[in-house]
């Protein structure tokens, strides 16, 4: 019972500082690792650009197809290791649509203390730019049709 009341003490002592690792010097993890690394499962750490995957996981809502996957840009080795490590560790779901998703907590989490890099957010910035290109192509081609289409559909 003592023990219990010392763990919980401990927790409520580190979230009344904000020292979420409960070593009392307010760092982040004693050392270990790079960004506090340490607070990730084993499974995570042994895969390091799941971390990565995690990161950019937390800024997209609607999360990423497999297709979005494959066809991504992101400096991430193993891309589908990665994903699975974040689905056995539950730190990722699959949605309805087979979107990989993050729940809410782990994104606010993730945003708040690993947010993802410059070099993971520069090829998910020039995906949706492409992907905006390809729609005002569209889009103004729905509105002046080519004129074989237009003698066509009249």
């Amino acid at each position: 019972m003592a023990a219990a009341l010392g763990t919980e003490s401990a927790v409520t002592t580190a979230a009344a500082t904000g020292d979420e690792d409960g070593d009392e010097d307010g760092g982040e993890g004693g050392g270990e690792g790079h960004r506090g690394y340490k607070r990730f499962p084993p499974r995570i750490t042994l895969t390091p650009h799941s971390r990565d995957l995690l990161a950019l996981l937390s800024i997209l809502p609607d999360g990423l197809s497999d297709v979005e996957l494959n066809q991504s840009d992101f400096p991430i080795n193993n891309i589908h290791g990665c994903k699975i490590a974040l689905l056995r560790t539950a730190l990722a779901y699959i949605d309805d649509h087979k979107r990989l998703k993050v729940l809410v907590p782990v994104r606010e989490y993730m945003g708040r203390h690993f947010p993802p890099t410059d070099q993971m957010m520069r090829p998910l910035l020039t995906h949706f730019r492409q992907l905006l290109e390809l729609f005002n192509t569209t889009s103004r081609e729905r509105e002046h049709p080519p004129k074989q289409f237009t003698e066509w559909a009249s």
